[in-house]
């Protein structure tokens, strides 16, 4: 609190007690009846304090006052020649140089219950005025308009002016009072002491400013409960804004403070210009409302957000962007997105009206924190520092709800980011790169390269396609992609046919149903050296591509122009009749191929192609139960050798045919435009032996 002290209530008390005053030090005061139902009363001294109030004698309300016993002639305010100064009349105070005012007492009558004008004339200014309604029972409204000309306040039938500098304090009563602080001149100050439950308006709230707030203001209510509302909605000037837990400043010209137990609510309205408001702490709730500004809203302070309680934000005629600043705390925490609140990054939830948010900006902390987005309308960024965080994106598994883009960061550390869509019913069409993901969810979700350490997206029960165009560097980050019960197609490669940006490894499952994978290198021009079997291929990417064996329904490879090895140790089996197809395409540059044929799956298609290179097919014997062996040499006239070491075959050659191995228990093997034929070391060109 900038107020540490709440001005004295029982003045009439500690006047006429020992107070130190000696009854010299009021000589200066006088007071006479100085017009029909007018007096003026004149202290000039700084120790000077008088009280003014009313009380009723039979059926008529005078005025009285209280001070320096030696000018009290009567209670009652009272001139032998000119008679009384009743309810509704006027008092002046002629001088006021450094004494105090008390308007109301706790005798006769309270501030509130006053009938009548008061006028504080020149002087050199520097006192104090009182306004005492504490026990007054009656809901009162009070107005301050201390900065137009005369300075008035009133508060029920009570007229206040002031035509001098002074410290003003309003002691409400103890039922719901109402003060309105419309204007504080600039050599001025006011205290509004609540003695009830009450509500404190600062700036007019008929013309929306709170500019004329030139002198500070300080609430208290030590025994109750203040709501404070701040009126700037008509200001078309964008302000920048300091808000704590017990002041506010750049709102007015002037700071606003209070004792911070003292208030249970507070609401500001903001102007219609682009205003900035920093929240760095809060204790009471607090709800901002912009008024057609594009504003900002930074909550924190030196990268904490953990003095904050809950704040309400709107913006209903534009839009407000927040930042959430913790980027300073080393404790990880558990937050919760959504599209119109946020939990666990501050004390209390901070929400708002979700289509009034342009942007959100949360700043994380050092620690491993963890987040949970639920669904977006704006955008949102949300800032890793050097914790290793987890993101997980979607609502009970479902990312329909991420309707405004969002950007995932950790430049100091990284992020394991976790999509999730798997309730999804719809087939989705999916475009996975290493910096985001489009096709999910209605939003983009993004993130720098080197931020994120690993990504799984969790595709739903509808007939996904994902299109893998490149994974993030390192052996560290990996892509997993979770098919849910649809018959999903992953294609990894980008729509060039290269398939050289899977950095990292991807991994491919789908448990209740399968997944047909398409591994697309055909524009490479670089041979390569590459394992396949029933859980993945190598080689090709510079990022292994593994899948469950039993979750993947056909693989596709195709490989580039150089001249290429394939190592085939294995291939799927049909699982629950479905019909697998592995299918390999050498390319155009002279390959090798070589197949182990007794780990070719039960009941699979293998295909395996050349193209306009040389190529040399080498395969074992194959088991009966596969369904089918297929070679297809190319185009070519001369040059693609199919070498057989399982044992004896026959079959016409050379050009299309079978071969038919002498051992029963092996498969035929199927072949197209095959030049060379081998077997235990030698080599027909025309025809099987």
């Amino acid at each position: 609190m900038i107020r540490t002290r709440l001005r004295a209530i029982s003045f009439v008390t500690l006047l006429l007690s020992a107070s130190g005053f000696s009854a010299s030090a009021f000589a200066s005061c006088s007071s006479y009846i100085s017009a029909a139902n007018e007096a003026t009363v004149t202290c000039t001294a700084a120790t000077d304090a008088i009280t003014i109030s009313q009380h009723v004698v039979g059926n008529t309300t005078y005025w009285t006052h209280s001070g320096p016993s030696q000018w009290i002639v009567y209670d009652d305010w009272w001139d032998p020649s000119a008679g009384y100064v009743t309810a509704g009349g006027t008092i002046r105070i002629a001088g006021l140089n450094g004494g105090s005012v008390t308007i109301g007492d706790q005798t006769y009558t309270p501030a509130d219950g006053l009938n009548g004008t008061v006028i504080l004339g020149g002087g050199s200014g520097g006192g104090e005025i009182i306004f005492d309604a504490t026990v007054s029972g009656t809901a009162s409204t009070w107005f301050v308009n201390d900065g137009a000309d005369p300075f008035t306040t009133f508060v029920n039938s009570l007229t206040f002016r002031n035509n001098a500098s002074a410290a003003l304090t309003i002691h409400t009563g103890t039922a719901n009072n109402l003060v309105n602080v419309w204007s504080v001149y600039g050599s001025d100050t006011l205290d509004v002491v609540g003695h009830g439950d009450n509500e404190v308006d600062v700036g007019n709230s008929t013309t929306g400013s709170a500019r004329a707030i030139y002198g500070p203001v300080h609430i208290f209510n030590p025994c109750c409960n203040t709501a404070l509302n701040f009126h700037d909605w008509g200001d078309a000037t964008g302000r920048t804004i300091s808000y704590s837990q017990d002041s506010v400043s750049g709102l007015a010209p002037a700071n606003i403070d209070w004792a911070e137990f003292d208030v249970t609510a507070v609401t500001l309205y903001a102007g219609t210009g682009a205003d900035t408001v920093n929240v760095t702490s809060t204790l009471a709730p607090l709800t901002i409302h912009g008024t057609n500004g594009s504003d900002v809203v930074n909550i924190g302070t030196a990268g904490s957000t953990r003095d904050v309680a809950a704040i309400a934000i709107d913006n209903s005629a534009a839009f407000t962007h927040i930042t959430l600043d913790d980027s300073a705390d080393v404790t990880g925490r558990f937050v919760t997105l959504s599209d119109s609140s946020i939990t666990g990054i501050a004390q209390a939830s901070i929400s708002w009206v979700a289509g009034d948010i342009s942007a959100i900006d949360l700043l994380m902390g050092t620690g491993g924190d963890t987040l949970n987005v639920l669904s977006t309308q704006q955008s949102v960024m949300i800032q890793g520092t050097d914790g290793h965080d987890t993101v997980t994106i979607g609502n009970g598994g479902s990312v329909q709800g991420i309707a405004g883009p969002v950007d995932v960061h950790n430049f100091l550390s990284r992020t394991a980011l976790i999509i999730n869509d798997s309730a999804d019913a719809t087939a989705r069409t999916v475009t996975y790169t290493k910096t985001g993901v489009t096709g999910l969810a209605p939003g983009a979700i993004t993130w720098p390269q080197n931020d994120v350490s690993s990504v799984t997206l969790g595709m739903g029960v509808g007939a996904d396609t994902v299109k893998v165009f490149s994974v993030n560097s390192g052996s560290g980050d990996p892509l997993t992609i979770h098919g849910t019960n649809g018959v999903d197609s992953v294609y990894l490669g980008d729509a060039s046919g290269n398939a050289q940006q899977i950095l990292s490894p991807v991994v491919i499952d789908n448990g209740g149903s399968y997944t047909s994978v398409w591994v697309d290198d055909s524009a490479d021009t670089t041979g390569r050296n590459v394992g396949y079997s029933n859980t993945g291929i190598s080689g090709v990417a510079p990022g292994h591509i593994g899948w469950a064996s039993n979750d993947v329904g056909s693989v596709r490879l195709y490989l580039g122009s150089g001249g290429d090895v394939v190592h085939v140790a294995s291939s799927n089996r049909n699982v629950n009749g479905r019909s697998f197809i592995n299918q390999i395409d050498l390319g155009g540059g002279n390959n090798q191929c070589f197949v182990t044929g007794s780990a070719l799956g039960n009941a699979s298609v293998n295909k395996i192609y050349g193209n306009a290179g040389d190529d040399q097919f080498v395969i074992s014997a194959v088991p009966t139960d596969v369904g089918s062996v297929n070679i297809f040499g190319g185009s070519q006239t001369m040059g693609d050798e199919l070498v057989y070491t399982g044992g004896p075959a026959t079959g016409a050659f050379p050009g299309n045919g079978t071969l038919t191995p002498t051992d029963i228990n092996a498969h035929a093997i199927n072949y197209d435009s095959i030049e060379h034929f081998s077997i235990n070391d030698w080599i027909f060109g025309d025809g099987f032996q």
